[in-house]
């Protein structure tokens, strides 16, 4: 974490967000399996508290960065100097880890074929976590609005992602309101819904058609999609068969969609800062529509 706050070279910066992700992956998928142990109320506690805690992030870099103006840098040393403490406080109120024995799941290939028997419910976390994270690495990370300015465009990457959030804990904290958890079907039209606000967004970067404060609107519902599909689609692995097992293979299936969507969207962003006639964005392949860049 300190490593992409304080990195004095790119390279250390991009092994501080590797390492950073890495830790947060791992934990997220112990914890989600952890949490099939509780009843199914544990899941959307969870979930709420995960979609509260992108809300505290972008506040946290808004009121430093904006309201204080104190450097990035400084900005991620002070978070850092209080995770442990965070961490200490939190570790107080964990109960029953005595309590915790482990559980044989089967073979590797056993698990294999168990995890790929869950894709009706992981494709749609997948699709869903694939569509928003492409939106938002590639096509909100290229969008000025009103305005194609550098200022502009980090204005609007930081209140895009603070609204998405806003959605993110309104539907995580929805579980409650579900005695039942959806059907997979339901997951599979919010995820393609989500993947339809991909291209939408991506058109209207390109053309400028909506580019207007008002469009954060949208932002809100790309997160109520995103947040959705995530605490259900685990609701509904945490109540099936082998649940311990499920729920990090649902987390696998979102991580994956992370990974190949930020791929996609170093090509979306180069594409649109070409469109737009933005310097600073390149990929050393040919695309359909775009120049070769370097």
């Amino acid at each position: 974490f300190l490593l992409a706050g304080l990195g004095a070279r790119r390279p250390l910066q991009l092994l501080g967000v590797a390492l950073t992700s890495f830790q947060s992956a791992l934990g997220e998928a112990t914890l989600l399996a952890l949490a099939a142990r509780h009843d199914e109320g544990c899941v959307s506690a969870w979930s709420s508290g995960t979609g509260f805690a992108g809300i505290v992030g972008y506040g946290w870099v808004w009121l430093f960065t904006r309201a204080l103006r104190f450097s990035m840098a400084a900005c991620q040393s002070v978070a850092a100097l209080s995770l442990p403490l965070l961490y200490v406080l939190a570790s107080r109120r964990v109960t029953g880890a005595d309590e915790i024995r482990p559980k044989r799941l089967g073979s590797f290939w056993e698990r294999t074929r168990f995890g790929l028997k869950l894709w009706p419910t992981t494709g749609a976390l997948f699709l869903v976590y694939f569509s928003e994270y492409a939106l938002q690495s590639g096509v909100w990370a290229s969008m000025g609005v009103p305005q194609p300015t550098k200022k502009h465009r980090q204005d609007f990457y930081l209140y895009a992602n603070w609204l998405y959030q806003v959605g993110v804990l309104v539907s995580r904290s929805s579980g409650p309101l579900f005695p039942t958890p959806p059907s997979n079907a339901w997951l599979w039209a919010a995820s393609g819904l989500q993947a339809v606000f991909l291209c939408l967004f991506a058109v209207d970067a390109a053309t400028r058609y909506w580019y207007a404060s008002s469009i954060l609107v949208m932002c809100v519902l790309v997160g109520l999609l995103g947040g959705g599909v995530y605490v259900h689609g685990f609701r509904r692995l945490s109540v099936g068969h082998e649940p311990e097992l499920a729920m990090p293979v649902g987390a696998l299936a979102a991580d994956a969609g992370i990974v190949l969507a930020n791929v996609m969207g170093l090509f979306l962003q180069a594409c649109l800062y070409e469109v737009n006639g933005i310097d600073g964005a390149a990929v050393p392949w040919r695309l359909p529509g775009c120049r070769e860049r370097w």
